[in-house]
Parts: C-alpha cells; sequence; structure tokens
C-alpha cells in the first residue's frame, strides 16, 4: 500500500488489473481503496484462511 501511495503521489499512472476478482478502477483512488479493504479482511482472517484465498488468486509460490 505504501508503494501505491507513493506512485500516486508521485504521479504514476494506475496500474493494470490483477488477474483475480480486482473491480477494474481506473484511478489510484479507487485501488488504494481497494487494497484497504483486501488488508482488512486478510487482518481479520486466519493465517490457513488467507493461504487458502492466497493460493485461489494463483498468488502462493
Amino acid at each position: 500500500m505504501k508503494a501505491a501511495l507513493a506512485a500516486k503521489a508521485g504521479g504514476a499512472p494506475a496500474a493494470p488489473v490483477a488477474a483475480f476478482e480486482q473491480p477494474a478502477d481506473t484511478d489510484q483512488d479507487g485501488e488504494i481503496a481497494w487494497l484497504r479493504r483486501v488488508a482488512r479482511a486478510y487482518k481479520k482472517s486466519s493465517p490457513s484462511h488467507a493461504q487458502s484465498l492466497l493460493a485461489a488468486g494463483g498468488s502462493v509460490a
């Protein structure tokens, strides 16, 4: 999230949409809001549930 805020402050354009259920926001404000919602969801999840969510999105190495 820190990198997204720094990029926004530097005037960078919004990044491409991720390949898993993310709304197609065209601005960084929407992207940051989505990342905050994701972070809150992971804080409320158990580690095993978070890992299963990451695996479902194809993000677990």
